[in-house]
């Protein structure tokens, strides 16, 4: 009996010491619920809001920054310590995580800045911008065949001229965060996105920025935007609906050119100019309305646009229009009908140009 007691209480003592050692632990980090925060700061600790883009959970739990080997560097400012990344070495791997410094000469440097073509043309396929970064350069990003996600934290204000230019693989863009102001020249040209998400936040579009998107099928255009630059949807084939607030006063010369599918278009009540091929070759469209706000239409605006049967004209006592607007030859559109308040310049202009036997009265336009 005592042999069995002892036997009992061996038991327990090993059992209580294992479980001590359980509890204990060993003070590593693996656990999942402690991660390093590629940003260098941690957001529930007062650190910068996240990026609006949903990251993959690849590149949010348990990543450090992608060693600085596969990077090029220059020193942006000596004395504040400051470099960027001016570019990359050829075995760079798919999924990027960017670091927050990097280490030249025995002193270790912020990265605060992508400089131009940093990236360009490199095999990413997703990419993670640090918040110690506040400045990209021009074409970052251009020409990357694989890149389908990236992040950019909120020290971003600015998309720069052609930083996503012939990404073709970037199918949404639904990544830029609402600190940016402006989308710079050709930030977009070429992409294969077929939905792209312009925060309010942003207040000016460059010329070309989305040339040949040729996927985009809805666009929402910012009540911030006051133009629509030249080019900027110029091949969008795809692109139907398009909504323009009323604080857009112009729209570019080639702005929507080619836009085939285009067959919903509303035009804000603040656009006054509408430049040369702004709608030419919007082939589908069936119908056109311009607002009351519109004084000058430029050449060969709705050239190509044949299907167009109901159009409605700017009533504007100011109204210039080209004398080519619909084109040289329009025997064969199909314009049944173009809506003109009587004594108007848009009646004496449809009178002049071989028209007139198409104007309606403009109280009789349903819409």
């Amino acid at each position: 009996m005592k042999k069995i007691l002892s036997l009992l209480l061996v038991c327990i003592f090993l059992l209580t010491a294992c479980v001590g050692l359980v509890s204990c632990g060993d003070g590593n980090t693996d656990d999942p619920t402690v991660t390093t925060d590629p940003h260098g700061e941690n957001p529930d600790n007062g650190g910068d809001e996240v990026s609006n883009f949903p990251l993959p959970d690849d590149l949010l739990e348990g990543h450090t920054p992608t060693d600085t080997k596969y990077f090029k560097f220059k020193v942006v400012d000596e004395e504040k310590g400051t470099a960027k990344i001016s570019g990359f070495y050829t075995d760079i791997p798919a999924d990027v995580v960017l670091p927050i410094e990097v280490e030249m000469n025995g002193k270790k440097y912020k990265i605060t800045e992508l400089g131009d073509s940093a990236l360009a043309q490199a095999a990413v396929e997703t990419v993670y911008i640090p918040y110690s970064v506040t400045k990209m350069g021009k074409y970052v990003f251009s020409g990357c065949p694989n890149l389908t996600r990236v992040s950019i934290p909120t020290t971003i204000t600015k998309i720069n001229d052609g930083t996503f230019a012939n990404c073709t693989d970037l199918a949404t863009v639904d990544f830029i965060p609402t600190s940016v102001t402006s989308i710079g020249e050709r930030a977009f040209e070429g992409c294969k996105a077929n939905s792209i998400t312009i925060p309010d936040s942003v207040k000016k579009i460059g010329a070309y920025a989305f040339l040949d998107c040729a996927y985009i099928d809805t666009v929402t255009i910012p009540a911030n935007i006051t133009e629509i630059p030249d080019d900027c949807f110029n091949g969008c084939q795809y692109l139907n609906n398009v909504v323009l607030p009323d604080t857009v006063k112009s729209i570019g010369k080639n702005a929507f050119k080619g836009c085939k599918r285009m067959t919903n278009f509303t035009m804000g009540n603040g656009v006054e100019i509408i430049g040369d091929s702004a709608f030419a070759d919007c082939s589908n469209m069936t119908k056109f309305a311009l607002t009351d706000s519109v004084k000058s239409i430029g050449t060969l605006v709705f050239d190509g646009c044949r299907k167009i049967k109901d159009f409605r004209m700017s009533a504007n006592a100011e109204l210039t229009i080209a004398e080519k607007m619909f084109g040289a030859d329009t025997s064969k559109y199909k314009l049944a009908n173009i809506y003109c308040a009587p004594g108007s310049a848009a009646e004496t202009w449809c009178k002049d140009n071989g028209l007139g036997d198409k104007v309606k009265d403009l109280a009789t336009y349903a819409g």
